[in-house]
């Protein structure tokens, strides 16, 4: 006889993942199979007449459904929209100027590293660009001085800055532009 897993083993086997949206939609899916090996076995236990074992399968496909139905209704809370709208409203109250300088500065180091590594496969690295860079930036936190508060204004002022620093157009002033926009400050 095949064992068949049950709602304690299912919650064991999972309980050290992470509770993302994908890993509660494949808890839900596997809940769902052993809720129907269940009922088929509760079924097979009421043909031969043996009605306790049938009882007991039935009790366990049940538990095993209602597991499944909650993971689904987990998973659609994680991706509800409503859900998305309230973290961002929350990470725009702190968002400051601060930390969007944080972002910048990353993705300038990120755009740099990824350039280089283009230019090395080349055969040929610019080792000045990151200190170009970053003596930018310095220039844009001088521009900015003490104006680094979440206020509108202090970021357009942020915004000009980068702007009279570095091209509109330049890939990492344009994450921090649609981050602006968005109103989220990520790191990535």
């Amino acid at each position: 006889m095949t064992t068949i897993d049950t709602t304690v083993t299912l919650a064991h086997k999972f309980q050290r993942r992470q509770r993302d949206g994908l890993t509660l939609a494949e808890m839900a899916r596997q809940a769902r199979g052993a809720a129907a090996r269940w009922r088929k076995r509760a079924e097979a236990y009421a043909r031969v007449g043996e009605h306790r074992e049938a009882d007991d399968a039935d009790t366990e496909a049940h538990a095993l459904w209602k597991m499944a139905s909650d993971l689904d209704q987990e998973v659609q809370n994680l991706r509800s929209p409503r859900r998305h709208a309230h973290a961002t409203v929350k990470v725009a109250q702190s968002c400051s100027v601060a930390k969007y300088l944080e972002v910048l500065s990353h993705e300038l180091v990120r755009y740099d590293m990824a350039t280089s590594e283009r230019e090395r496969r080349r055969g040929h690295v610019n080792i000045y660009r990151l200190g170009h860079l970053m003596g930018a930036l310095q220039h844009v936190r001088e521009d900015v001085g003490s104006r680094t508060t979440d206020s509108e204004a202090d970021k357009a002022g942020f915004r000009m800055a980068m702007y009279t620093r570095f091209e509109q157009d330049f890939p990492p002033v344009k994450k921090v532009v649609r981050q602006l926009e968005a109103g989220t400050c990520k790191i990535k």
